[in-house]
């Protein structure tokens, strides 16, 4: 082979180891920085408290790509520990700092609760009270007309003062309103006790050197409060400021005397007839008290037959002087018709005139009649005005001072025809 062929084998071949390494190169994948944080193992709701003996149940570890990470993500489990969830964290999402918070949550002590009790500052140490001090909770109470006055709950440890549990951001507390303290069941139902009672509270900032009183327990406190019942109101039963546990029913009043009458469902005009149609049909049984209603007819029968003197408003009842003979129709006026004026003789014929024709009679010139009806409410007048065929029919319903102002007669209309006019001759 010629040595020019070899030189030339050679270069391909290198050529080709060439190439072939390039190639591995480019198909290689890159590396991947990547952090482990720490995700929820699964569906976490808001306000979850993350503690020692839980966080590794609802937790688990997770290499993520370091690019594109939030920088808040949690790595360290110490960041979870004492704080709750502000909100919802889904399975496999990783914790943000600015997720979890301190509170409440985050201030248990041990195996006790946390109750909040209303208070200001000028019963709390002028506001000097913060988280973490040492308290003792005093209480006065009136128990058999004696004031006692003795401590409720001694050394409880305060975790907020108005919602705040950093000591840091404040020292004192001149605008307090309410303390949160660590207490077990049997603390809480103490002071629930205590403000049922009616106990007066404040607060002693407590000396972390004095020691606890020997003689003091909650069951000793508890009895006092009990030794009296309490009413419904949280006061002494005895003392005279609430009505007794057991209310004594009043005395049940004596009920008025009632008579049974007969009460009109409707209006009756006057001069009606009292059948026995009538008296089912408008007339209905009441018990009425008997100093209201006596001497009302509670049975019409006997006086079937006879007629109404007066009307009967609705809701008003019968009495015997209200019932007698109906009383006959008066007969229609005669009709009226003026004289025929005479002739004069020096005067021609007398042109043909239309003869009057005779006004009928004006309801206004035909008698009234009165009748006063008292109900619960009032007294009003009923006035009643005669028509021409006899019969009654009710014109208006006034007051007294309306009747009496209308009482005044009508006048009466001159019977004498007018003077007759002279005839127009064309």
């Amino acid at each position: 082979m010629k040595q020019k062929n070899v030189v030339l084998m050679a270069v391909a071949v290198g050529c080709g180891l060439v190439a072939a390494f390039l190639t591995t190169q480019i198909n290689a994948k890159p590396k991947v920085e990547t952090v482990d944080v720490i995700v929820a193992s699964k569906d976490l709701t808001t306000g979850t408290y993350l503690t020692k003996e839980n966080w590794e149940k609802v937790t688990e570890r997770r290499a993520l790509p370091k690019e594109g990470l939030n920088p808040k993500a949690v790595t360290d489990p110490a960041d979870l520990l004492d704080k709750r969830l502000a909100r919802t964290v889904r399975k496999g999402e990783p914790f943000n700092s600015d997720d979890l918070k301190k509170g409440l949550g985050g201030g248990f002590l041990d195996d006790k609760d946390v109750f909040s009790m209303p208070i200001g500052a000028v019963n709390a140490a002028a506001g000097g009270i913060g988280p973490g001090s040492k308290v003792d909770v005093m209480a006065s109470v009136k128990i058999k007309n004696k004031v006692t006055v003795m401590p409720l709950l001694v050394n409880m440890h305060v975790l907020e003062v108005n919602g705040e549990s950093d000591l840091m951001k404040a020292q004192r507390f001149p605008n307090m309103t309410n303390v949160s303290f660590a207490v077990n069941q049997e603390e809480a139902a103490l002071i629930m006790l205590a403000k049922l009672r009616g106990c007066h509270l404040e607060l002693v900032h407590r000396n972390p050197k004095r020691p606890i009183d020997p003689d003091y327990s909650v069951q000793k406190v508890k009895a006092i409060l009990e030794s009296e019942p309490i009413t419904s109101d949280g006061r002494d039963g005895e003392t005279g400021r609430g009505t007794p546990e057991t209310p004594v029913a009043p005395a049940a009043a004596d009920k008025p005397a009632t008579v049974p009458v007969l009460v009109a469902t409707d209006f009756i005009p006057a001069n009606t007839e009292l059948t026995k149609d009538l008296v089912e049909a408008r007339f209905q049984k009441r018990d009425m008290p008997k100093e209201y209603a006596d001497g009302a007819v509670a049975d019409l029968t006997p006086y079937l037959g006879q007629a109404l003197k007066t009307a009967v408003a609705r809701g008003q009842w019968v009495t015997p002087e209200m019932v007698g003979h109906q009383a006959s129709k008066a007969p229609p006026p005669e009709e009226w018709h003026p004289p025929k004026p005479e002739p004069r003789a020096d005067a021609g014929p007398a042109p043909k005139t239309a003869e009057p024709k005779a006004e009928p009679v004006r309801p206004s010139g035909l008698p009234t009649r009165d009748v006063t009806v008292t109900s619960a409410s009032a007294t009003m007048v009923h006035r009643f005005r005669q028509q021409p065929d006899g019969t009654w029919k009710l014109e208006r319903v006034l007051t007294l001072d309306e009747a009496n102002r209308r009482s005044a007669p009508e006048p009466t209309p001159d019977p004498r025809p007018a003077a007759p006019t002279a005839p127009k001759f064309d």
